[in-house]
């Protein structure tokens, strides 16, 4: 079963699928998907049709994308997530084909969501925690400015902010070697 949450879209595959998806994810091309159904399922353009249906609808439902630029890698691409947000993937194969009935595909739509729910909580559990241990450091490195500048809390925190700006480099980053350096001296 290949799961778009963002879309609440799913896709159950059998074993041809399955592995269609596994050549995708090994980063096989289009036509290398195509001839390995043409040669392996022994049914000609009838099943090459069909794929080349399939690997439409993964596209257009988002859930591949074309990659043009890499031709040395396959050329299509299981989407990544932003760099802010990483979604979780539910793959479920059989070994047999139409194995997934209604009641299978209904239990898979509630475990992949409760799966979505769970990942996202700890995700959200683990940037709360970064962001408070980046709160702590961005406060010292604001009252060493402070301290040593005779400035107040929003000055501090503009020279830390316009400090990470010209240097390109992530406020908390700047506020750590601050405190590091002060720590070290």
């Amino acid at each position: 079963m290949i799961v778009n949450l963002d879309k609440g879209l799913y896709f159950s595959t059998d074993g041809v699928g399955a592995s269609i998806w596994a050549m995708i994810v090994a980063g096989r091309t289009a036509d290398e998907i195509l001839l390995w159904a043409k040669d392996a399922l022994d049914a000609g353009d009838v099943v090459a049709a069909d794929v080349a249906e399939f690997l439409d609808d993964l596209r257009e439902n988002e859930l591949v994308r074309d990659v043009a630029e890499t031709p040395e890698a396959g050329d299509l691409d299981v989407p990544a997530a932003p760099a802010t947000y990483e979604k979780p993937a539910l793959n479920v194969y059989a070994e047999q084909p139409h194995a997934f009935d209604q009641l299978s595909k209904d239990i898979g739509r509630v475990f992949a969501a409760h799966s979505s729910v769970a990942w996202n909580s700890a995700r959200r559990d683990e940037q709360f925690k970064r962001a408070l241990a980046s709160r702590d450091v961005i406060g010292q490195a604001k009252g060493m400015i402070m301290e040593r500048y005779g400035v107040g809390a929003v000055q501090a925190f503009e020279v830390l902010r316009r400090l990470s700006q010209d240097s390109n480099v992530a406020l908390v980053q700047v506020a750590t070697e601050l405190v590091t350096k002060a720590q070290d001296n």
